[in-house]
């Protein structure tokens, strides 16, 4: 590591005191309000949003793109990807902490990951300053096992599933003395088949693609948290994560080509063999400093790493003779690093002032290889044009302070973050280095007021941002996967985003209801562009100018009598998306739905059965719209030997209604898309608990 980046990281701190306070405990505390779990699979306070995952036995049984869904307003596309009231562009973190592989490749961790690896999922929509500003629609905090435990435990579980799926993982907690150690693995590994269908029209013609590819990904990921009370004021946390994947893919795509009047000009199968690894380990210190009147400082420093490795060989085989006209390599290789290192004081006076203060600090440092090959003649020869070596450096520091003064019933909150970034872009296709360098200030508000002992209102406003990652920066034209030929434009500004939410929480023990009204405006919008260059459409990063959106969510939890517990939740939002500057005379704007719903019936005092499922309308794209879907689930447990044992069957997916329609209509071509994947999937799997 170069000398000036140790310089950088020493006066660059930060804190997360909130990951603490909402992710160790059943009950979530919002002012004097306790919104107990004990009943309900989600408990919701309007800005925070938390799933513990062992209480769902429809969805917890598969990955953590299932699982995702029970949470309100929250769903996940066919590719794993999260969608949070209309935005795809939330931050994912673990502990508080952004990793690599939650990044651009979240979605590939998500469909595979196990849903029981991580214990709860807490959204924050209007997170704490805290946090860094990343995140249009909110903050994913995902927690494996909480830190503080008083008793030893040990869970084993061990499942199988159809389609040669398999999944087996151990959790452990055991606490001598001042000791607190707690573990956690999770295996899983499966065969997945997936369906992408394309068709482009244009004035010459039409091109269809149609691709079929299986795979056979396979995932290990652990990690362990260590902690030591060094005083009844001082604790300490060491804490480790490693996590592998690799599989195997096949994909046939056939290409053929139709002139205007619906004649084949050309027809070939192309044969793609893929063969991917992910490999990611982090290593993390917490130091926690209670002082005399629960004031804490919190130290914190945390290094990740990502790395991808990705080699794909390619066959085209003329479709009227069988054979193989021509072969071609493209191996990519990625490294992520990511430095955090961070520092906070949350002091509260006797005059029911508490003053919050920090500084926060992230180093990631990139690097993207590709490298491409031909067959001519017998011999490998490079392919310059398929090949480059990406490297992108981006320095963050940020500090923060805010001031909360309590005048019951009204808590009020001002903030603001203070934030200086540099990028380092450098890139063959730049011809040199590319470097960018921007102060920006993000204000806060918040206004609680407590309505009555079991309801409080609130009024939240915030800025925040949506930095362009690095694949989104690299000029690199991106030809692994023929169905999706990207490339990222260096130029990209980042969005800016002012968020404003106003909510009301009413909670006991055995009903709540939440509603909340939402409001976006977005600046420099980065959306994906689709245009017809040649005979290929590829897809670009470009900001399409300002957009709004607005949104009413009402969430609900029900237990009207001892055997039946319900969740309902809904959310319609206005998105709109300001086209003009790629093209369009006018802004497109389109009122979307996303209502979902779960049902837990106690059958006897050792069975419990649930069902839940979803609908979402049709959503809007920058150039079309994608069509409406649907899904629902159940699951079933029995409990055995005094509750030691448990045995779960569940099927996600029942009528394999997560397809996707994707519609984009220009001025040069219309295209339809149509992806799917063996999403209906059965499980069984046994738990036992020591």
């Amino acid at each position: 590591m170069k000398l000036s980046t140790y310089l950088f990281l020493l006066p660059i701190i930060t804190i997360h005191h909130l990951s603490a306070q909402f992710t160790t405990d059943t009950v979530l505390t919002i002012q004097n309000i306790n919104i107990q779990g004990q009943y309900f699979t989600t408990i919701n306070s309007g800005s925070i949003k938390q799933l513990n995952t062992s209480s769902n036995i429809s969805s917890n049984l598969g990955t953590t793109s299932d699982i995702i869904r029970q949470l309100p307003s929250v769903n996940t596309d066919i590719e794993g990807s999260i969608i949070f009231r209309g935005s795809s562009k939330s931050v994912q973190l673990i502990r508080g902490v952004p990793y690599g592989f939650l990044e651009e490749q979240s979605g590939d961790i998500l469909i595979q990951l196990p849903a029981s690896f991580f214990s709860q999922i807490t959204v924050l929509s209007q997170p704490d300053l805290s946090f860094l500003p990343d995140g249009e629609s909110g903050v994913f905090s995902y927690t494996s096992i909480p830190e503080y435990k008083t008793s030893s435990s040990l869970n084993l579980t061990l499942g199988g599933g159809s389609n040669q799926r398999y999944t087996a993982g151990i959790k452990a907690n055991v606490n001598p003395g001042k000791w607190s150690v707690t573990t956690n693995y999770n295996y899983r590994r499966e065969y997945r088949e997936r369906s992408f269908y394309k068709l482009t029209t244009n004035s010459s013609g039409s091109t269809e693609m149609d691709n079929n590819a299986s795979a056979h990904p396979e995932v290990h990921i652990g990690d362990i948290t260590v902690g030591y009370l060094l005083s009844d004021k001082d604790y300490l946390t060491v804490y480790t994560l490693l996590q592998h994947m690799q599989y195997d893919r096949y994909g046939g795509i056939n290409n053929t080509r139709r002139n205007s009047v619906g004649d084949i000009t050309n027809k070939i199968i192309r044969h793609r063999y893929n063969n991917q690894g992910q490999d990611a380990y982090a290593a993390e210190a917490t130091w926690l400093h209670t002082f005399w009147n629960k004031g804490k400082l919190n130290i914190r420093f945390n290094y990740n790493n990502f790395s991808y490795d990705e080699n794909n060989h390619y066959e085209n085989e003329q479709f009227s003779t069988g054979k193989i006209i021509a072969q071609d390599n493209l191996n990519v290789d990625q490294d992520k690093s990511n430095y955090f290192f961070s520092t906070n004081v949350y002091y509260p006076f006797q005059n029911g002032y508490t003053f919050n203060i920090g500084y926060m600090g992230r180093i990631q440092n990139e690097d993207y290889k590709a490298k491409a090959d031909n067959l001519t003649n017998g011999d490998w020869i490079p392919n310059l044009s398929k090949s480059t070596d990406f490297n992108f450096v981006r320095y963050i520091n940020l500090g923060y302070a805010s001031l909360q003064k309590t005048i019951a019933p009204f808590t009020i909150e001002i903030g603001m973050q203070a934030e200086h970034t540099k990028e380092e872009i450098n890139s063959p296709d730049l011809n040199g280095k590319m470097n960018k360098n921007k102060v920006h200030i993000y204000p806060k508000a918040n206004l609680d007021y407590q309505v009555a002992e079991n309801g409080i209102f609130s009024l939240g406003y915030q800025q925040r941002t949506n930095r362009p990652i690095a694949s989104d920066l690299n000029p690199f034209i991106d030809r692994a996967d023929i169905t999706y030929i990207k490339q990222g434009n260096p130029n990209l500004a980042p969005e800016v985003i002012h968020l404003a939410e106003a909510s009301y929480a009413f909670t006991n023990n055995y009903f709540s209801i939440t509603p909340a009204i939402y409001f976006r405006h977005k600046s420099n919008r980065i959306m994906d562009i689709a245009n017809q260059v040649n005979d290929e459409i590829r897809w670009t990063k470009q900001n399409t100018g300002n957009s709004n959106t607005w949104g009413i969510e009402i969430s609900t939890n029900w237990k009207p009598i001892n055997w039946l517990s319900m969740s309902a939740s809904s959310d319609i939002y206005r998105d709109q998306i300001d086209g003009r500057t790629i093209g369009y005379d006018e802004k497109k704007e389109m009122t979307c739905l996303l209502a979902k719903a779960l049902l837990s019936f106690q059958l006897t005092p050792n069975t419990q059965l649930q069902t839940d499922g979803y609908y979402i309308s049709d959503q809007l794209t920058a150039q079309g719209e994608i069509q409406n879907r649907y899904s629902v689930n159940v699951g079933i447990a029995q409990y055995l030997l005094k509750k030691k044992l448990k045995a779960s069957l569940s099927v996600n997916n029942i009528f394999d209604s997560m397809e996707e329609r994707t519609r984009i209509q220009t001025s040069s071509f219309q295209q339809i898309q149509i992806r799917n994947r063996d999403s209906r999937v059965t499980w069984l799997t046994l738990s036992y608990n020591l």
